[in-house]
């Protein structure tokens, strides 16, 4: 019977379009991963370039399998971040058009994807597993070069000239981002190791919601994967959440029961204020220098992109305060109203503290309470583990900025995939 079927015209052709929906699935969490995180399409004209060329593609893609209308929770949170930015503008009578549009592009990409993707998170680990491991088959001949004395990225130097992005401390060949100042850290081809570890932690929670459709090999190669990536990111933040990402997948791996797992993960949680009040911190080099590079920064007040997350805390503090609930925008005159000798060059760092910077508490308690709802319907009610994965994207959003990007934006509409 299976024979038979798989010769009919109908069932063949229906199978070869299931094959090409979930080869355009990958391309779509791709392309969203590339514009969210990729060094190239952190900021500048190749950012708006490449959001715009996604903000086209999703819609092309929505008007060909005619899903355009707009779920419920897309337009609610489409409503309040709007009431946000017109309140803004009011209060400031200044009406940055071109931010807001950026804005509502990333929200719209991020809807669009999320909204285009078969089980989401699913495809974002198989997108993930292929990242991880072209990093890997950089990183590690390099690291093993440098201990022998020779230059693996000479060859490159041509590919970097043609397409690489000119930053500082950054060697960018396209498909991986070589670090030149700390040439010990994988940065994959994201605009930095912390980011990598960002997204790599994503990805093992989302494994975790992907099990039931994967095998158990599967699983174990992704978590053996994910966890390896974002030890050679020589991430703080990486780092310090690793454990509790892992703690989800304590039941099946080493066998324990959930009781024990809730134990386990409420220790976890507390890890890293008790990690950061001890001197064992000081005795990991690369965790004491960066630690002590940043408070030198905020004694001497400098509140640059360099200043580091202690720095970007004393930045963001006096602007929250001032505008608690509504924030100030995004648009530089308004960002750095109160201090305009930064310019462009604003600390970088705290994603939680610049998104409160910028739409307030209303707009963090709104995507805060749009991530939960999306994570509650993926974990199927499972308080625990919901509020595991939310912690894990809390947690990562301390280190790195990822919500200037569309990635972490689509985070409050999984669970409502086609």
């Amino acid at each position: 019977m299976a024979s038979y079927l798989a010769g009919r015209p109908d069932i063949a052709s229906a199978d070869r379009v299931a094959r090409g929906e979930i080869l355009w699935d990958n391309i779509i969490v791709l392309v969203l991963l590339i514009i969210s995180g990729h060094v190239r399409f952190t900021e500048g004209k190749q950012a708006e370039t490449g959001l715009l060329a996604a903000a086209a593609l999703f819609t092309v893609l929505l008007e060909h399998r005619r899903r355009f209308t707009p779920h419920p929770r897309f337009v609610a949170v489409l409503g309040v971040f709007a009431a946000i930015q017109i309140w803004q503008a009011a209060s400031f009578r200044y009406v940055p058009l071109v931010t807001f549009m950026g804005f509502f592009a990333r929200l719209y990409v991020a809807y669009a994807a999320v909204s285009l993707v078969r089980d989401f998170p699913r495809v974002y680990v198989n997108v993930m597993v292929f990242v991880c491991l072209a990093s890997l088959c950089f990183y590690i001949p390099d690291q093993v070069c440098q201990a022998v004395g020779l230059d693996f990225r000479a060859p490159f130097d041509s590919l970097h000239r043609w397409i690489g992005a000119r930053l500082e401390h950054r060697y960018d060949i396209g498909l991986y981002n070589f670090q030149v100042k700390y040439p010990h850290r994988n940065s994959g081809f994201f605009w930095e190791p912390g980011a990598f570890a960002g997204f790599a932690l994503v990805a093992l929670v989302f494994l975790r919601l992907a099990r039931a459709r994967i095998s158990s090999r599967e699983d174990r190669i992704a978590l053996l994967l994910f966890s390896l990536s974002i030890l050679t990111t020589f991430s703080t933040m990486g780092y310090i959440v690793l454990p509790i990402a892992l703690s989800l997948h304590m039941t099946e791996v080493i066998g324990v029961s959930r009781k024990q797992m809730q134990t386990a993960v409420l220790c976890l949680c507390l890890l890293p204020a008790a990690w950061f009040s001890t001197a064992a911190v000081w005795k990991l080099e690369f965790l004491s220098t960066k630690i002590a590079s940043e408070l030198s920064h905020v004694e001497m007040r400098q509140f640059t992109a360099q200043g580091g997350r202690l720095a970007s805390f004393f930045f963001h503090e006096p602007y929250i305060r001032a505008r608690p609930v509504a924030g100030w925008g995004r648009n530089l005159r308004t960002y750095l109203a109160l201090d305009p000798y930064l310019e462009r060059n604003p600390p970088a760092g705290n994603g939680v503290l610049r998104f409160v910077h910028e739409m307030g508490l209303a707009g963090l308690f709104t995507y805060l309470l749009a991530t939960a709802g999306s994570i509650h319907a993926l974990t199927r009610h499972r308080m625990m583990e919901t509020a595991v994965i939310l912690g894990v994207i809390v947690l990562t959003l301390q280190g790195e900025e990822f919500l200037t990007g569309a990635l972490y934006l689509s985070f409050m509409f999984l669970g409502q995939e086609p």
